[in-house]
This record gives C-alpha cells, sequence and structure tokens, in this order.
C-alpha cells in the first residue's frame, strides 16, 4: 500500500508512501489517501491527523507517468468521491497538520493548502511547476490559494508559474505556519498535536 496509516494516542499520522517518485499520488493512491481520511474522520478516538511524505518529500503532486501511460488520476463530479489529489474535496470536522519537507508542489501544494496548518522544514520548496510547460491547473490549487491571498501572493503560482522557494522567510509572508529544521515524523506530529 502507498498510504499507511499510523496512530498513537488521539493523534493519526497519515503517510504517503511512494518515495521513489516524490510522494506524487497515481489514481490509486489518491484514492488510497480518500479512505484513510475517510476512516480518521469516522474514528471518533481521535482527534488529529498529521499527513506526512516518506523519503524527505512531502506530495510531488500527481504522477505524470501513470497520466502519460494512460491511467490519469480521477476527475469525479461530486464533493464526496475522492478528486484528483484524493481528499482535498473533504470537509472534515477534525483538524489536519500537512508536515512539510522538501517538495510540495502542483497537486502537492494542494494537499498542503487543504489542511488547516502547514509546519515546513528549512529548504522546503512550495510551488505550482505544471505552468511553466503550459499544463493547466485543473485541481484546487487556485481556489484554496484565494483563502491566503491575503497573506501572500500565490496569484503568482497560479499565473505565472513563479515557484516559491521556502526557508526561514517563507514563516514572514505567511506560506507556512511555521518553520523548522529537519525532524523526524513523529516529533512534528506529538509536538503540535
Amino acid at each position: 500500500m502507498a498510504i499507511d496509516l499510523e496512530r498513537q494516542g488521539k493523534v493519526a499520522t497519515i503517510i504517503l508512501s511512494r518515495p521513489e517518485v516524490r510522494n506524487a499520488l497515481d489514481r490509486e493512491t489518491a484514492a488510497e489517501l480518500f479512505e484513510a481520511f475517510q476512516r480518521f474522520e469516522e474514528n471518533e478516538e481521535l482527534s488529529v491527523a498529521v499527513l506526512w511524505g516518506q523519503g524527505g518529500h512531502f506530495c510531488a503532486g500527481a504522477d505524470l507517468r501513470a497520466i502519460a501511460h494512460g491511467r490519469p488520476n480521477v476527475l469525479s463530479e461530486g464533493m464526496s468521491e475522492p478528486g484528483p489529489m484524493g481528499p482535498t474535496r473533504m470537509r472534515l470536522s477534525k483538524p489536519v497538520i500537512a508536515a512539510i519537507s522538501g517538495y510540495a508542489v502542483a497537486g502537492g501544494l494542494e494537499l498542503a493548502l487543504w489542511c488547516d496548518l502547514r509546519v515546513a522544514e528549512i529548504g522546503s520548496v512550495l510551488g505550482v511547476f505544471n505552468r511553466r510547460f503550459g499544463v493547466p491547473t485543473v485541481s484546487g490549487v487556485v481556489a484554496y490559494s484565494a483563502a491566503f491571498i491575503y497573506n501572500m501572493d500565490l496569484r503568482n503560482l497560479a499565473v505565472s508559474s513563479t515557484v516559491s522557494a521556502c526557508g526561514e522567510e517563507g514563516s514572514d509572508v505567511g506560506r507556512k505556519a511555521s518553520v523548522k529544521p529537519a525532524s523526524t515524523k513523529q516529533e512534528i506530529s506529538f509536538v503540535h498535536a
């Protein structure tokens, strides 16, 4: 399985486990991620979830190799069904924290923006690369970024593909809730839960 769900007390850690593709989501992985968040939402013993990417990267968006081989991510119309990035259409009653390291780009940025709080390692990169290559943004990056426009200029990401390298300055302009040195997922999970 490409998604692992670990539990410690009231904290669920949902792990993207496809490090060989920088945790990019193919159709199957997006569905697994959606199901993991459904289980989290339905479990009354869990209070908070931490979304984390194994192997040094949060998520590099949709798996372009899978798309090129005729297996595109699902573009369903219903809000109760998985979207191209899995759970980003869901409205949960419990908070989700994005523990960002490495790349959180394109659909990975969508996942990070969908979370209620973002904690990122110094050197993390948040951005939308697909606009450089003329690929339209079909996911919720633009919609989620609108909520943050007052605090940062994500409009550049949507229209010009400018990539934002987030270091210590990232928290100054609202890109991240906090910036932390490289750490383990457990430290992130339990310090911020």
